[in-house]
């Protein structure tokens, strides 16, 4: 067993743990941004297996699809959070608007 090889079992261990933790923050969450995040992170941790795995293969076949997952994830997260900040300016608004001013 080389280094390489060790290397790549190591970095597959530590991704499938923290794809537990992401798991879990996704599940727990108490907000939805913590959702979110936990969305955005997983699909980060897809991505560096994808990696990880070119590395063990010896192939560059999932570069391209990691280069392209790189930037929908960049889009979806600005959308992600423009898509909150717009929910709760309404929350907001709607709050404002019941509540009573002596």
């Amino acid at each position: 067993m080389n280094l390489e090889e060790i290397t790549t079992q190591l970095c597959g261990l530590m991704l499938g743990t923290s794809a537990l933790l992401i798991f879990w923050r996704f599940w727990r969450g108490p907000t939805d941004a913590d959702r979110v995040l936990a969305i955005d992170l997983a699909a980060v941790v897809i991505a560096a297996a994808m990696i990880v795995n070119m590395v063990r293969s010896g192939e560059a076949v999932f570069l391209d699809a990691v280069l392209l997952m790189g930037g929908v994830l960049f889009f979806s997260t600005i959308a992600f959070a423009r898509a909150l900040e717009v929910r709760n300016q309404k929350r907001r608004i709607r709050e404002a608007s019941h509540d009573p001013r002596p």
